[in-house]
Formats: C-alpha cells, structure tokens, sequence
C-alpha cells in the first residue's frame, strides 16, 4: 500500500485521463463547485482548494475570476497543476502543504475541500484536525465546501470486498479503462479500507494505485463542523449540484 503523497505522485501522471479533457473537467467543476460557490462569495475574492491535486477545479475557479490558493500533499500534482494552468494563460497561488501541520496561508473569503480529503484522514481525530484547520483559514462569515463520498449507503451495501462499475473514458490521448476496488478491514463497519484504483490506459498498460480511507457519514461531518464553530451547515445532493458527490456548505461565525 502507497503512502498518500507518493500515490498521488503516481496519480499526477494519469490522472486527468479519467475525463475527456481537462478543458471538459473544469467546464464540469464550473458548472457545480463554481456555481455553488458564487452564491456566497464572489468572484475576485480569495478561495483556498485544499487537496487541489492537478488543478482541475483550481482552473475552474481561476477561470470564473477568484484569487485562488491551492494546495495539496503530493509535489507532482503540484508541478501538473502548474503545467495545466500554465497552458491556459491561468495563475494560482500553489503550495505543497499538509492540511494537518496546519499550513499558513489563510484567511480566505472561502475553503473547499472535495473528493477523497477527508476520507484520506484515517482516524476520526484525524478528520477532525482537518476540518478545525480549514475553519481556521477562513475569515469570519466565510463558506467553507465539502465534498464526500455517499459512505453512510457504503457502509450498508457493501461486504468485505467491493468493486464499482467499470468506466470507459476516450480522450486525445487514447482511452482509459477505470474501475475501483475496495476492501474493508473485517467489515465495512470497522471503517478504515483499502481502496485500489485500476486504470487500463490505451488497452495495453495497467497501472494499479492503492490506498488507505476511513469512511465517515454526513452525520458525523456535520457533528465535527459544528464543534469546529460552523453555522448554516447543510447538505446537496449530485442532483441539485451536478457535482458527483454530495456537498456541505457551512459558514464561519
């Protein structure tokens, strides 16, 4: 199993391959972070993206006029990060920052948080540090989104070992073939899993990347946003944000 830096350092390398295009991808995280986030802050103001990853939502907001700050753990990213924004005449404030050292470089208007962030966090002390650290980065009365995969269904259907639907992506570069597998350890009650991401790229070469979650459910989300001081915290499902996992939004008093 990969550690979350070094996987993501792999990931770097193949991870926009899962969509058409990366000009397609941020068009999507315009559509659904983006718009959601214009309903408190406005564009020209200052938007930290922590688990930025290779950019993709960093470029929609960029794209949509926000002062953006990303950061992330893995350096690879980072450089594509900076490689893709580059590429579109777009700039970013990027830093290579651990969400859990608490890294300097707040206060922002809004943080976002999406994809696996807090899953990443493998322990529930763990997941609450990362939240206390974003409420810190944010100015008073600043939105705070959260992206998070739909565990509380997870943890009901799934058994010991689990794979998700195949998903066939063409893109300039060839084609991707993507499925997941997760195993729990024990049972999906126990929480923590292992979470194997197979790519076959262009039918020929398959990459594998392993690595370690804790599942935590909107409930618990919500528990942990209030006692870090957030207020107005409710959720949104894909179908009325377009995004594909569900979202919170919360404010800062």
């Amino acid at each position: 199993m990969t550690g979350i830096s070094e996987a993501y350092d792999v990931w770097a390398d193949c991870y926009e391959r899962l969509y058409p295009s990366v000009d397609r991808a941020s068009h999507e995280h315009r559509r659904s972070i983006g718009r959601k986030l214009e309903e408190t802050v406005s564009p020209g103001r200052r938007v930290i993206e922590v688990g930025c990853g290779i950019g993709l939502c960093t470029i929609a907001l960029a794209e949509l006029g926000y002062d953006v700050v990303g950061i992330d753990i893995s350096g690879a990213s980072l450089d594509r990060a900076r490689g893709l924004l580059g590429e579109r005449g777009l700039s970013a404030e990027l830093h290579r920052e651990d969400i859990l050292n608490s890294p300097e470089v707040g206060p922002a208007d809004a943080v976002i948080g999406i994809g696996s962030l807090l899953a990443h966090m493998t322990t529930r002390r763990k997941q609450e540090a990362a939240v206390r650290a974003m409420a810190d980065m944010l100015e008073p009365g600043g939105t705070l989104l959260l992206g998070l995969h739909d565990y509380a269904t997870l943890l009901v259907r799934e058994r010991d070992d689990a794979f998700t639907p195949t998903i066939h992506v063409r893109h300039a570069r060839g084609e991707t073939i993507f499925f997941q597998r997760r195993r729990w350890r024990g049972n999906p009650r126990s929480r923590v899993h292992r979470c194997t991401h197979y790519l076959i790229l262009d039918k020929k070469r398959l990459r594998t990347i392993t690595m370690q979650s804790r599942a935590i459910t909107q409930k618990e989300v919500t528990e942990i946003l209030t006692a870090a001081g957030l207020r107005d915290i409710h959720w949104l499902p894909p179908a009325e944000t377009g995004y594909y996992q569900p979202l919170c939004a919360a404010r800062k008093t």
